[in-house]
């Protein structure tokens, strides 16, 4: 139960995002931390369009993929779907074989994702409320624009016309998006937009956080 749920022996909570920090005050009443998880910006890299845009992750209801399926269905842009076939209706991936324009891949392997990330257009993301989202910050770091549901941390991440576009995660939503993408496109500086997200940055305020807190406990105690 939530009345059970948090520890009250626990003196200093972080979390991994913006979206976490709030629910833990609005249910619990627990005040925390945010920490951003720290996301391998190393591996990410740049290729030219190659004219696909990308679907990453599992054929998942909560990843709205079937609204991007409807999307791209009344487009005649290319869509590549990669990752585990998931949950959805038996429906959804019969169109999805019976489509010209959409290409799916199945699970790849890391290496794979980062070329796909690399050569795609543009990432579109369809989950729902997402705690945090590494594949849009992966994409931005890859100079790749991201058009997210408008929920969630990703869309906190993401500022239309910047680094990507905002969408409902309706199919007319994400369609919308896509036109808007191909007639604007985005002129923010996306890498940049992903540096609060790399592994050193991550060690070393983690480091901090835990010594100030650590610091103001004990200073507690004493007193």
């Amino acid at each position: 139960t939530r009345d059970m749920a948090v520890d009250p022996r626990v003196d200093h909570y972080f979390v991994n995002s913006p979206i976490i920090e709030r629910r833990l005050w609005k249910y619990y009443k627990r005040e925390s931390e945010v920490v951003y998880p720290p996301v391998d910006l190393d591996s990410c890299r740049t290729s030219k369009d190659e004219g696909y845009y990308l679907h990453l992750g599992r054929l998942d209801e909560e990843k709205g993929v079937s609204a991007v399926i409807s999307a791209f269905e009344a487009t005649d842009h290319r869509l590549v779907l990669a990752g585990g076939k998931g949950d959805i209706d038996e429906g959804v991936r019969h169109r999805i074989d019976n489509a010209d324009n959409l290409d799916y891949r199945g699970f790849v392997p890391e290496e794979s994702k980062y070329d796909l990330l690399a050569g795609c257009r543009a990432l579109v993301f369809n989950g729902q409320n997402e705690d945090f989202g590494i594949v849009p910050i992966e994409a931005n770091a890859c100079q790749k624009a991201v058009l997210t549901r408008n929920e969630g941390f990703p869309s906190v991440f993401i500022e239309d016309g910047e680094n990507g576009y905002l969408h409902d995660g309706t199919s007319s939503g994400i369609a919308d998006a896509i036109q808007r993408f191909e007639h604007e496109g985005v002129d923010g500086d996306l890498v940049a937009a992903t540096e609060l997200f790399g592994i050193e940055r991550f060690k070393s305020e983690l480091l901090d956080k835990i010594l100030s807190a650590y610091a103001s406990f004990s200073t507690y105690e004493t007193i």
